[in-house]
């Protein structure tokens, strides 16, 4: 089985250095996939020390969850949770330990190392993922929520890619593809469900697609993206656009 899966690592320290990508394990896990990323910390030095902390950012289509916070936490435990805030969405920070805590940098909402809520408008915690250390320079970190994709048989797949970042500040993409041709209609609504733009409303060739969205008349909050295509595929992509 192939899938078009992978993940990029960011370290705490050098958040916008690419140290690699991992594939994982793909296992059936009720009506989903359960991902399974085999961590070397031999890969990733800033995991060796206690508090060490990195971001798994996903690079494909075919993953419906979102990034991931992993944290050592002793020189035997490791924690992992979800950096997506409850609150407006936003994307939660590594954590620090200077503050003691991940930290939301849009409205400050504060959590735990293994993402626990402790203040601020969020209310409630971030999603907590299973890391098994295997021993030695090894670890695994299990994720739910990934779509097989079968390569090897010729199939494909409709999607709506997650905005990244998360966080528009400025113009933003929609990055979608096709199994097949057919009308596509993509349409921008706020947070209450109102249509604020119609991005899209044609007939598109099987294929790959990005196009530009301006957000420069939007005010700051939570917006939803919604594709609709004749050939039956419905997605929704949350972001939020900060000013």
């Amino acid at each position: 089985m192939k899938a078009t899966v992978a993940a990029s690592i960011f370290a705490a320290t050098e958040p916008n250095r690419l140290l690699g990508k991992i594939l994982p394990e793909l296992k059936e896990h009720g009506d989903t996939i359960l991902g399974i990323f085999t961590v070397k910390l031999d890969d990733y030095p800033v995991l060796k020390q206690i508090y060490g902390s990195v971001k798994i950012t996903y690079d494909s289509v075919s993953v419906i969850s979102g990034n991931i916070i992993v944290t050592r936490i002793s020189s035997t435990d490791f924690v992992a949770c979800s950096d997506v805030c409850p609150h407006a969405l936003c994307s939660v920070s590594v954590y620090d330990d200077v503050t003691e805590y991940l930290v939301c940098p849009c409205h400050n909402s504060q959590f735990t190392v293994d993402g626990t809520y402790v203040s601020g408008p969020a209310q409630t915690s971030l999603t907590p993922y299973k890391v098994i250390f295997t021993g030695g320079e090894t670890l695994q970190i299990e994720i739910p929520g990934f779509v097989n994709v079968e390569e090897d048989k010729g199939l494909a797949t409709n999607y709506l890619r997650e905005f990244s970042p998360n966080i528009v500040i400025d113009n933003a993409a929609v990055e979608f593809g096709l199994a097949s041709e057919g009308m596509v209609s993509i349409v921008l609504y706020d947070s209450m469900g109102n249509k604020i733009q119609e991005i899209a409303n044609s007939r598109y060739n099987r294929g790959d697609y990005q196009i530009p969205m301006s957000t420069g008349h939007l005010s700051s909050g939570m917006y939803i993206c919604n594709i609709t295509t004749s050939n039956g595929f419905k997605a929704d992509r949350k972001f939020t656009v900060v000013r």
